[in-house]
């Protein structure tokens, strides 16, 4: 997937329309820099573009090319005669024709925004709905999954998204319970069930985090996982509320843990090597 600016279109469409104007008579001089040479770049620019690739309307441009190249390889103080002005006009006629037809046809939409969250953001860094300091004690298994969720939920794919989020949820559980559980084994089954019965066992845990944490798998995750199960766009979005609210209350409270941990004691140096001293031999 690759984001594009519809109005390169529109440019292409102000650059070479002027040829129309183009009559036999008209010096070659007058016209080249302002356009002849600024529609045969724009014209060659569209055609070798991979971004959006144009295949029914290629010959009729780079016939078009041809045109204006020859043109302006003639002489600059030449005039533009009778039958270069109607290739040049018949030319632009059929690609413009040829063109249009295939935009018409094209796969072209429109993604709108959801909630607050800007659509550029969702499809390219939705990370970026966490704050930096909490991004950057992430696992990457979550980053990653966050990104694909708010991918799908920018392309409203409301429970694609939803699995995504929880996904990145469960991956900073883990994280979580072994900074609080001090590195005990994890559980041998890995789903979040078995990981908040785990956590219940822990001394001095948060009551807060286990409640975000009952209420993730109990309304939503243990639902969404029953194939008949299906979110629709404002459920996604309410999940993705408290799911950033699970996730920043974990992480924000490993980085509590890391900073308050005493730093690592520097290895001692080793004891110094005796010096003894040797005696010249007695002659």
């Amino acid at each position: 997937m690759i984001r594009i600016s519809s109005s390169f279109f529109y440019e292409v469409g102000t650059v070479l329309h002027p040829l129309s104007t183009v009559t036999a008579e008209q010096s070659i001089d007058t016209i080249r820099w302002t356009t002849l040479y600024p529609a045969q770049q724009r014209l060659e620019g569209l055609l070798s573009q991979q971004i959006v690739p144009l295949k029914v309307c290629s010959q009729s441009g780079w016939n078009l090319h041809k045109i204006l190249t020859d043109v302006l390889a003639k002489k600059p103080a030449s005039i533009i005669d009778p039958i270069e002005a109607y290739y040049i006009s018949d030319a632009l006629r059929k690609f413009e024709a040829v063109l249009n037809a295939e935009l018409a046809q094209m796969d072209t939409y429109y993604v709108s925004q959801k909630g607050c969250y800007a659509t550029n953001h969702l499809i390219e860094q939705a990370e970026i709905i966490f704050p930096a300091s909490i991004q950057s004690l992430m696992t990457a298994e979550a980053i990653i999954d966050a990104r694909q969720g708010g991918r799908c939920l920018a392309f409203e794919l409301p429970t694609a998204a939803a699995f995504h989020f929880l996904r990145a949820t469960e991956s900073v559980l883990h994280k979580y319970y072994d900074v609080i559980s001090h590195g005990k084994p994890r559980p041998r089954n890995r789903n979040m069930g078995k990981y908040i019965e785990a956590l219940e066992k822990v001394p001095n845990i948060n009551d807060k985090v286990l409640s975000v944490l009952r209420q993730i798998k109990n309304l939503h995750r243990n639902p969404i996982m029953h194939p008949e199960a299906t979110l629709d766009m404002d459920e996604a979005l309410t999940l993705l509320g408290i799911v950033q609210s699970a996730i920043t209350t974990m992480v924000g409270f490993v980085k509590k843990v890391q900073l308050a941990a005493p730093p690592a004691a520097l290895p001692s140096p080793p004891p110094p090597v005796p010096v003894v001293a040797t005696l010249p031999p007695v002659t």
